[in-house]
């Protein structure tokens, strides 16, 4: 007699499920955090552009009232709209880019993870030769989500200027809601776009047609998704709030953990909701100590950083970033001078100390320091993983901001307030982006040696954090205390 066996299918997880596997594999390897850093150092592009359109619109008005801002986007309305929309295509498509980076590298990442292997920054630059496909398909997604609420909006915002009254800033406020109400929706339909142009080649629209049918097939664990992502910001807000009522603020701090941890594992369990319709998960049972694996990291970022200040092949980058930051400096000063001469008093408020010195523990204020400053350090180091557009990006919006600043102060004022804490922050900024910049270069021209110097990179910024927790000590102690008693600053 003969007997058929039929192997039971594979178990789909849930997507609670999914996310403890996936902090287990968290564990083993904390830099699938990378592609998030490389997604946020490409968006940074996007200030660059908003601030260069930010002051030539401030270079055409005396001074920046309320009012005046409002006539001048009256008698400029056909400029502004054409400002935005240009604002929109370049940030859409450089959002776009960076979207494609994240998930290019991540995808690999995940891959690995739903079959309990251990991943590492190889995997990650693998998945970048499909970049382009993924790209054309986010691209269309994110023009056809921006543009068809942002053309509702652009229409009411010209009729708005040129015929403000109650009724129709209500009205405007209605079209408002609902164009970020058709924004949502699209969004949520086209949430598998990236995933499905990464393993099939199909046209963008194919790709939007696909990601709509397997969105109502997996409804459930999609409102679990967002119904957990908007319960985290949820308390995360209620967390920085609670804080703040006892002059704690951890606003940068929460930031940080949300965007380096919660983030790429809610991102890879979304992931894997997906991955179980084209194939099957093995649990990532293994679990390591968090406070563990950091110590070992940190070690070695020490190490790193300590390599990298003797190798004499780091100095021509060091060098570079030194003439990028000068340059950038003096284009500051040069805009402060040129464009903002008349409205610099607005932008700068001398005598006055920041209020949240007053307003917060020195300490809190040291940490949220810290958490910015060292972010921005990471994205600048890793930033450069295919072109060093970005960390240059980065070193120059900074420098020109510092431009405009000096252009407002005086040597002694530049002394106190600066130096105390700059002395140890700026060669930190200038070896963050160094690597970035270097980074980018070997991407060019040995792509063997690419996934060792992405790595160096990531141990470099870890290398680099008790320098910058150190600055962020004297910028939250010390200059406040030398802007009192020697300057009289209030």
């Amino acid at each position: 007699m003969n007997e058929k066996y039929f192997l039971p299918p594979p178990p789909k997880y849930r997507f609670t499920d999914l996310l403890k596997y996936i902090y287990n594999a968290y564990t083993f390897n904390p830099f699938i955090s990378i592609p998030l850093f490389i997604r946020d150092s490409i968006n940074s592009i996007n200030s660059i552009v908003f601030f260069v359109i930010i002051i030539y619109l401030l270079s055409l008005t005396s001074y920046p009232t309320p009012e005046n801002l409002l006539r001048l986007f009256r008698k400029n309305s056909n400029l502004v709209i054409i400002l935005i929309l240009i604002s929109l295509l370049i940030y859409v498509s450089i959002y776009s880019l960076a979207s494609s980076y994240y998930w290019c590298m991540l995808i690999p990442v995940s891959i690995k993870i739903f079959r309990e292997e251990d991943s590492s920054t190889s995997d990650m630059l693998d998945g970048i030769k499909n970049v382009r496909k993924i790209f054309r398909a986010i691209f269309t997604v994110n023009l056809v989500i921006a543009l068809i609420p942002a053309s509702i909006l652009l229409f009411l915002l010209k009729y708005l200027l040129n015929f403000a009254n109650i009724s129709s800033i209500l009205f405007l406020i209605t079209l408002s809601i609902i164009a970020f109400i058709i924004y949502l929706i699209l969004n949520f339909f086209s949430i598998y776009v990236p995933y499905i142009a990464y393993f099939y080649n199909l046209n963008p629209f194919k790709c939007i047609s696909e990601s709509i049918r397997l969105v109502v097939k997996t409804f459930l664990d999609l409102i679990v998704y967002i119904v957990i992502r908007i319960t985290a910001i949820s308390i995360i807000g209620i967390v920085v709030f609670l804080f703040e009522l006892i002059s704690i603020s951890i606003s940068n701090m929460i930031a940080f953990i949300f965007s380096a941890i919660i983030i790429p594992i809610i991102d890879i369990a979304l992931f894997g909701i997906f991955y179980q319709q084209i194939s099957y998960i093995v649990p990532f049972r293994r679990k390591k100590s968090l406070k563990a694996i950091f110590s070992k990291y940190f070690k070695k970022g020490l190490i790193e950083l300590k390599k990298f200040i003797i190798d004499l092949n780091s100095y021509p980058y060091i060098l570079l970033s030194i003439l990028i930051l000068i340059l950038s400096i003096y284009l500051g000063l040069w805009i402060a001078n040129t464009y903002l001469h008349s409205i610099i008093g607005y932008i700068i408020k001398k005598g006055r100390i920041n209020p949240i010195f007053s307003k917060y523990f020195p300490f809190s204020i040291a940490t949220e320091i810290f958490f910015n400053n060292w972010k921005v350090s990471i994205t600048s180091s890793v930033g450069g993983i295919a072109t060093p557009i970005p960390p240059i990006a980065i070193e120059t919006l900074n420098g020109i901001i510092l431009g405009i600043i000096f252009s407002n102060i005086s040597i002694k004022e530049f002394t106190i307030l600066i130096m105390p804490h700059g002395i140890i922050e700026l060669p930190c900024f200038l070896i963050s982006i160094a690597m970035g910049i270097r980074l980018g270069i070997i991407f060019f021209l040995n792509r063997e040696r690419l996934s060792n110097e992405l790595r160096r990179a990531v141990l470099l910024s870890i290398g680099l954090s008790p320098l910058f927790f150190i600055a962020a000590l004297v910028e939250a102690y010390i200059t406040p205390f030398l802007a009192r008693n020697i300057l009289g600053w209030s």
